[in-house]
């Protein structure tokens, strides 16, 4: 069921961090599963992009100062690599994750975790 499955995990950045290492963490063992992944940094790439797999494309929206312009880039970017599910991580990502989305025309699902996060 996995096979084929596109996962396009949308951060701000890839920076030094517990969020961000926890992505590249869950992108090497989703990858070992089969399914096909990318990364959509909105703000810039960041010391960690380096440590993403090859083969799991990274997109940056942000080229400019121009923040309002982060879910149409993003949504470029869903458009081209057409994943079946976004996963944003915490509330900044999800909140473009989710215009972005809507901006690109596709059906399929969006979800978000918040990092650190657990209930009890």
């Amino acid at each position: 069921m996995t096979q084929g499955l596109r996962v396009m995990h949308m951060v701000r950045r890839l920076g030094y961090g517990g969020l961000e290492t926890g992505v590249i963490n869950v992108v090497r063992m989703l990858e070992q599963d089969g399914f096909q992944q990318s990364i959509c940094c909105l703000e810039e790439a960041g010391q960690l992009a380096d440590r993403v797999p090859s083969n799991v494309p990274v997109w940056v929206c942000r080229r400019s100062r121009a923040i309002p312009l982060l879910p149409t880039s993003a949504a470029r970017f869903i458009r081209t690599w057409r994943p079946d599910l976004i996963h944003a991580r915490n509330i900044g990502a999800w909140i473009d994750a989710v215009m972005a989305w809507n901006l690109s025309g596709r059906i399929g699902l969006v979800a978000f975790s918040i990092h650190g996060w657990t209930r009890r």
